[in-house]
């Protein structure tokens, strides 16, 4: 069924093309149903698609990682049921299945573990770079994994060791998570060593990075640039950079033991610029950030 697929123009960027006189035209049985001879690999691959789509157990399988990658470790039944709803009747479009995702009536709910994740350490890494405004010294565009982001988040951008992603997504902590029937995937590949090194990271993209850019202009590293936040600092306005860091990294939903730390930080510094590197330091290892709800 998948022979005939070779590399565009020897671009692996680009999408595979069939070649006819690769695959096998003869007729095939998969999965109990008939393929017939003579059908190109265009032909073949479709059916396959539309066989697989359909299945019974194809649905609430995609749906349930899917919603485990982008809202909650540990999805309602209904929750389940709705979206692979609409990965039947969409005939699986998974665009439709995520918008299904992202609006459904179950992410409304408050204070609710059916609704709560936590945030894998590659993905906190790259919303500390959308959120600050990250860019890449010098005149590059490439950035040559300046900081080891494989050994201090255990994750990489398609380095995963398995075809199954970085972790389990039934793994379930030992302890209240476990003993409540909860699972917790990301947990899998967080412990102290990798929180502290992850967290090392963090600071030093925020301080050596950040707060001091100027000092450097290396075409392989990554910069941040929270310049309105900065501004805010130098003008002394405590309340609205508060403000901005909570909607900004927090979702807007900061606990007020959150809120207290970053207004005692705040007044910890007689230059409140100075502040501005440990307030976000604080807030991107905080509970708040980490666990998403």
């Amino acid at each position: 069924v998948f022979t005939g697929w070779d590399i565009t123009n020897n671009n692996t960027l680009e999408p595979m093309t069939a070649d006819n006189s690769l695959h096998d035209m003869d007729e095939k049985w998969v999965l109990g149903q008939y393929y017939p001879p003579g059908q190109t690999a265009e032909e073949d691959l479709d059916q396959f698609i539309a066989q697989i789509t359909t299945h019974t157990n194809v649905a609430p399988f995609i749906s349930i990682m899917l919603i485990k990658q982008l809202t909650t470790s540990n999805p309602t039944q209904a929750y389940v049921s709705r979206v692979s709803a609409e990965f039947i009747n969409s005939g699986g479009n998974l665009g439709s299945v995520i918008k299904a995702i992202l609006t459904d009536s179950e992410l409304l709910k408050t204070s609710d573990i059916n609704v709560t994740k936590v945030r894998e350490p590659i993905l906190a890494m790259t919303y500390l770079y959308r959120a600050m405004e990250a860019y890449v010294g010098g005149s590059g565009d490439i950035v040559y994994d300046p900081m080891n982001y494989k050994e201090s988040f255990n994750q990489y951008p398609l380095g995963s060791n398995s075809v199954f992603n970085f972790y389990q997504p039934s793994h379930s902590p030992q302890g209240a998570l476990a003993d409540a029937g909860l699972t917790a995937p990301e947990l899998e590949i967080i412990d102290w060593n990798q929180l502290i090194d992850m967290n090392n990271i963090f600071y030093r993209t925020l301080k050596d990075f950040g707060q001091n850019r100027g000092n450097s202009n290396n075409n392989k590293e990554l910069y941040i640039a929270p310049s309105d936040l900065e501004d805010l600092a130098r003008a002394e306005n405590e309340t609205e950079l508060i403000q901005a860091i909570n909607l900004r990294i927090l979702n807007g939903q900061a606990s007020q033991e959150i809120t207290d730390l970053l207004s005692t930080i705040y007044h910890g510094h007689g230059n409140k610029y100075y502040a501005v590197p440990k307030m976000l330091f604080m807030a991107f290892i905080s509970p708040d950030f980490m666990v998403q709800e």
